[in-house]
Parts: C-alpha cells; sequence; structure tokens
C-alpha cells in the first residue's frame, strides 16, 4: 500500500515548470492502526461486556471519567455519566471493616498501584442506594499518549461471601458437634477427624489423619469393615448401623454409625461420609430398663402365684392347728399334725419371700436399731457362717434407727450371710457393721426412686472368692444362681433387693474375683420414737363370742377351716365362696343383723372392697375384717397400709384369727372399709 502526494515546480522566475510526485509505503503503518483499530473494538466490546465493574480514573480528583454498564449496574447508578460524578472512596461507608477511614485507605490502594503497577484487595463498597455490599478490587496503573490513569476492576462477591460462611458454618458444626463425623477414602484411610470423633475414639487428629479405619476396629470385628466400604463403592447408604469400637485406651464402647457415599461431578462414588454416635450409655440405660422390666414382670408373676399359694398355706396350717387342739396328749397323731404345722410353716417362708422379692409382701415396719437386730442374730450368724469363718460384729457406737420390717430384715441379713459362707468353703472372715452416712443427688440419681438424704448403712463383707462383674451384673436376678443344680432357688438375693427396695433403701455389692465380697444395705434413717412397751401375752385361750359372722373367702378349704374355727369359738357364721353368693345369703336372711364381714379383698366378681360398702349399705353399723396376701391397687399404697384398715395377712392361724376377730367386733366405731 502506497502513500502518494505531488508538489508543483515553480522556477524563481516565476514560472510553472511542472510537478513532483513522492511516493510512500505505508503498509506497515496501515497494518498497525487497523490491529490498533482491531484492538480498541476488542477492548470495548470487553469493556462493556464484562460482567465486573470497570472504571477508569484520573489524579487529582481521582473520580470516575468512564464506567462500563455493569458498573452503572453494580453501584445502582442511573447511567455512566451519574456514575462518574465520584471516587472510589465516595462509593464506600464512611469506615472499612478493619476500622480504618474509606477515603485514607482507598488513597494506600491507589499509591501501591501506582508505585507497584497493580494492586489486589478486598473492599467493602456502597451502592448509591446506601447499601453496602463486600467486593474485590484489581486498581491497574495505565498510561497512553497523552496521560496516565488507572483501571479499577470490581467484582462483587457477595454470593462467595455467603457461601464462605455457610462452608465456615458448616465447619464449624462439623467440628462442635458431639458426634464423630469423619471423611475417609474409599480404601479405608482416614482423610478428616472432628473433635467429636477425638472425644469418643481419643485420638487427635494428627494421630489418625493418614491411617486405617482399622485403627478404631477391634480384632473381631475386622471383616466389617471390609463388607461396610463394599457397600459405599456400590453407592449404598448404611443408617444407625450398630457395632463396636475400640477407644485409644483400649475400651470397647458401643456406636451407631450412618455412612453416606461422597460422589464426584459424575455421579461416581470417591469416599465416605461417616456420622458416629457413642450409644453406651443409652444401650447401658436400656439394659437396664429391660433388667427392670423383666424383674417387675417375674415378681408379678412370683407375686400371684405367692397370693394363690398363701390361702392354701393358710388352710393346712389352721387345719393342723385345729387338729392339735383336739388331739389329747400322748395321742401319736399328735406328732404328724406338728410334722404337718412345721412343714406349712416352712412352705409360708418360702412365700413370703416369693412376696418380698415381688414388693407384694404387707409390709408392716417400725422403728428399729439395726445394732440391736445384729446383737440378738449373733449366735445365728456365727452357726449360719459355720465354724471356719471368724463371725465379727463391729462394736455399735450408738442406735442405727431405721424404719423397716425387722423379720424382713432378719431375712436380708440370713440370705446374705449364707451366701458368704458358701462363698468361703474353706473358711475365711465375715464383718457386719454399720454407720451413717448422707447419700447426695449424685449418687442417687443414679438408682431409681432413691432419694437423697442421710441414710443408715449395713456392710456386710466376705473374704470369699469374690465375682466376676457377670455375675454382679445378674446378682439380683430372680432365679440367678452359681449353684449346682439342685442346691438352690435364685430367689435369696432377688428376695433381700425387693425387701430393701420395699423399705424404701438400695443394696449394693462391691466385689472381685479372688478378693472377697460387701454387700452394703441403705436404709432411710428414722426419728426416735417413744414406744410403749408391749403388754403381756394373754392366756391362751381362744377369745369366743356369739354374733353372726358374714365370711367370703374364694378358696374352699380355707373358707372351711376358718369357718370350723368361728363356729366351734361360738358364733354364726355364714360362709360364701364370693362377693354374689354373699349378698344372695343376706337378701335370703328375713332378720337378724350381721355384726362382721369378714372378707378377701381380692375375689372373683366382686372386690372385697365393693362388697364391704354394699353389706354396710344393707347393715350400716357392720364392722369388716379384711384378708389378703397382698392387693397393689386396694389395700398396700406406696408400701404401707392406709391408715384405719383393719387386715388380717395371710397365711394367719386360728389363734391370730381368732383375737382378731374380737378385736374388730369390740371396736367402739367402726373402721372405714376401704383404703
Amino acid at each position: 500500500m502506497l502513500d502518494r502526494y505531488s508538489s508543483p515546480v515553480v522556477g524563481k522566475d516565476g514560472k510553472y515548470y511542472g510537478r513532483i510526485f513522492t511516493l510512500r509505503d505505508i503498509t506497515a503503518q496501515k497494518q498497525t492502526e487497523n490491529a490498533l483499530r482491531a484492538s480498541e473494538g476488542k477492548f470495548r466490546s470487553l469493556f462493556e461486556s464484562s460482567r465486573d465493574a470497570i472504571m477508569t480514573s484520573e489524579p487529582p480528583s481521582w473520580k470516575f471519567t468512564s464506567g462500563n454498564p455493569a458498573a452503572v449496574k453494580m453501584f445502582g447508578a442511573k447511567s455512566e455519566e451519574d456514575l462518574i460524578l465520584h471516587n472510589p472512596w465516595e462509593l464506600s461507608p464512611d469506615r472499612q471493616p478493619d476500622g480504618r477511614a474509606s477515603a485514607e485507605k482507598a488513597k494506600e490502594m491507589i499509591e501501591k498501584a501506582t508505585r507497584e503497577g497493580s494492586h489486589f484487595f478486598e473492599w467493602t463498597h456502597r451502592r448509591l442506594g446506601g447499601e453496602e455490599f463486600p467486593a474485590t478490587v484489581l486498581i491497574s496503573r495505565m498510561q497512553s499518549a497523552e496521560k496516565v490513569f488507572h483501571q479499577s476492576t470490581v467484582r462483587d462477591i457477595t454470593e462467595s461471601k455467603r457461601a464462605e460462611e455457610v462452608q465456615t458454618l458448616l465447619a464449624s458444626v462439623v467440628q462442635s458437634s458431639e458426634d464423630a463425623i469423619i471423611y475417609g477414602a474409599l480404601d479405608g484411610i482416614i482423610l478428616t477427624w472432628n473433635q467429636g470423633a477425638e472425644r469418643i475414639y481419643g485420638y487427635a487428629a494428627s494421630e489418625v489423619i493418614g491411617k486405617s479405619f482399622t485403627i478404631l476396629v477391634p480384632p473381631d470385628r475386622l471383616e466389617e469393615i471390609r463388607e461396610v466400604l463394599e457397600k459405599i463403592r456400590r453407592g449404598e447408604y448404611i443408617s444407625h448401623h450398630e457395632t463396636v469400637r475400640r477407644t485409644k485406651d483400649g475400651r470397647r464402647i458401643e456406636v451407631s454409625l450412618s455412612m453416606s457415599p461422597m460422589r464426584d461431578a459424575s455421579g461416581i462414588p470417591t469416599g465416605v461420609s461417616i456420622i458416629g454416635r457413642d450409644i453406651t450409655g443409652r444401650k447401658r440405660l436400656e439394659a437396664t430398663l429391660f433388667q427392670s422390666q423383666k424383674m417387675e414382670t417375674v415378681g408379678k408373676l412370683a407375686g400371684g402365684i405367692a397370693h394363690e399359694f398363701n390361702s392354701i398355706m393358710t388352710a393346712i396350717i389352721g387345719q393342723s392347728e385345729l387338729m392339735l387342739y383336739d388331739l389329747p396328749e400322748g395321742n401319736p397323731l399328735r406328732k404328724n399334725a406338728a410334722e404337718i404345722q412345721q412343714a406349712a410353716g416352712r412352705a409360708a417362708t418360702l412365700t413370703r419371700q416369693l412376696l418380698a422379692y415381688g414388693r407384694k409382701q404387707i409390709f408392716q415396719p417400725e422403728v428399729l436399731d439395726l445394732n440391736t437386730i445384729l446383737a440378738g442374730m449373733e449366735k445365728t450368724l456365727c452357726h449360719l457362717a459355720g465354724r471356719d469363718v471368724d463371725v465379727l460384729i463391729a462394736p455399735p457406737t450408738g442406735p442405727r434407727l431405721v424404719k423397716a420390717d425387722p423379720g424382713q430384715i432378719e431375712q436380708v441379713i440370713v440370705n446374705i450371710v449364707m451366701n458368704a459362707a458358701e462363698a468361703m468353703p474353706r473358711g475365711g472372715k465375715l464383718t457386719l457393721e454399720t454407720a451413717e452416712t448422707f447419700l447426695d443427688q449424685a449418687y442417687v440419681s443414679q438408682f431409681q426412686d432413691l432419694k437423697a438424704g442421710q441414710y443408715i448403712m449395713l456392710a456386710i463383707t466376705d473374704t470369699g472368692a469374690g465375682m466376676s462383674e457377670a455375675v454382679k451384673a445378674r446378682l439380683f436376678e430372680p432365679f440367678f444362681t452359681t449353684k449346682e443344680v439342685g442346691k438352690g432357688t435364685g430367689l435369696g438375693l432377688a428376695t433381700c433387693h425387693g425387701i430393701i427396695k420395699q423399705s424404701g433403701g438400695h443394696i449394693n455389692v462391691y466385689s472381685e474375683p479372688g478378693r472377697g465380697a460387701t454387700f452394703k444395705i441403705y436404709l432411710p434413717k428414722a426419728p426416735v420414737e417413744n414406744k410403749p412397751p408391749a403388754p403381756p401375752l394373754k392366756t391362751p385361750d381362744l377369745p369366743r363370742g356369739t354374733e353372726t359372722i358374714l365370711l367370703v373367702e374364694d378358696d374352699p378349704a380355707l373358707r372351711e377351716m376358718a369357718a370350723i374355727l368361728l363356729r366351734r369359738l361360738g358364733y354364726t357364721v355364714l360362709p360364701a365362696g364370693d362377693g354374689l353368693e354373699a349378698l344372695n345369703l343376706t337378701h335370703q336372711r328375713a332378720t337378724g343383723h350381721i355384726e362382721l364381714l369378714f372378707t378377701d379383698v381380692v375375689m372373683p366378681h366382686m372386690s372385697g372392697k365393693e362388697l364391704s360398702d354394699r353389706i354396710q349399705a344393707l347393715y350400716p353399723h357392720t364392722k369388716v375384717l379384711f384378708t389378703s396376701a397382698y392387693t397393689e391397687t386396694a389395700i398396700v399404697h406406696q408400701n404401707v397400709l392406709n391408715p384405719g384398715i383393719t387386715l388380717l395377712q395371710k397365711p394367719f392361724t386360728p389363734s391370730s384369727l381368732a383375737k382378731k376377730v374380737r378385736e374388730v367386733l369390740d371396736q367402739t366405731t367402726a373402721p372405714p372399709t376401704a383404703p
């Protein structure tokens, strides 16, 4: 490409002699101009279409001299002319997040860009409407032929900041979670480890990152890891998988694991996310609850059996005692009757054990001194322990008063001493001692129904074989025994547990194999009571009477025994097998008054309470005597008889029946008929 121009040639004489033509090759120049024009077009296109705000400014005011459409939109201006009226710090809050004045800091950033050619930093801008937003700013020093100016490229990073905050929040949640949150590779290598994992497993992150999951797995569960990772590779989720893991200090803990495959952009699993929760405590509570429910169920079964058994034993004891009354001295049948009576007494003792275990036995508490109980049992305990066992009852330091049933407490002591003696077949030492102690809330909160306060402790310690943790865990279960078949019922310690619970106390055992055992019994301390001395025994002759008694008992043998006895004593007896039959008897009597209703509490068709209400509606002055081995809903209320109720406990003897009937009939006013 040529550039051509000409000029005329004129002589000194003023004549025109022609023209001079000049040709210049401007190909390179044109190419440069075209390239510059294209570059400017591209820059203008980028300037106009950029999503970032691009603005130019010049010293000394540094007001913007241009701004692209993105800048106009970003700062909320109406037009480019509206934008270029401002400088950078006028489009910023008064101060930046670090507390520095925006004007001062902006000038510093411009100076750095001038000095270094460019400078990149984060900044808080403000739109013309007043809304602030975070941004990144790149200031570049630019120079043209005519001047030096700065170009600012601003990017709104509000969304990225929000995402960053969410990520930070999620990271904080992960770190602060009580659960273990772990990320691992598909080959089982641990890649992340939060504080929850550190708390649960005991390892710091630096100790496990880069190591295999197997560091947490007991040897007997290693195959499980392979199976789990195989499922994750197939893209499967595993929820609430309960298993066992091993901590840094070697403890085995129970955990619940939820595991999810982590996928790449194409959906292929690349890792595994594991959320683990320590459920050792929960499992222990579940086992305790299950044990409690099991013992409660067996207790109800035992109590129900004992209730029926009690009626049978009462009839046997009563009939044998009547035989002894009727048979003269020297009659050989008296020995048989006495043997029957003794056997029935032993059966009644077993019945009381069943009822005490089931916490259904009629509880007849009184204030008693444990030290006095121990002193009175010393010879018995020495005999039970055997000649090779040295029994020491620590000298009392004062009264240790509790409110409990004395017979039941003696039964507890005897059962534990017998177990201790069996644990020392080659002899040893047995120590019994009492002390006063305070159980605080921290201690009693571990046990259901136990309250903080002052307690009397009875400790029974032996030097026997001791017990393993497995045996201790089941020690108070009904029918659990370590003895050979036929050598024990397994009810002894279960009965002790029921008695102490019924008395509002607590029993525990401390033992290790080969180091003996200590049973500690805690009973609430009782206040001192001034108890009058017991009246002397009356004459053995049974009290008699002529009143009419309505006898209601669903057990035929017991009903027959009681009817025979009462008729012998002069009473008119109307026997009935249940409440409906009793009411029919009263309706059949045209005249006459019923002085006493003697009724069982639990009967078919109608309870003793309902019957007593209906009888007293007919005969308002009729007195009521209840009998029962137990009744959970009508007699026992929080393990204590309600005041005013007259009850004859099964099994009863003919003499106790005769005395109780006379006692009720001789009352001046009728007692309440129901609890």
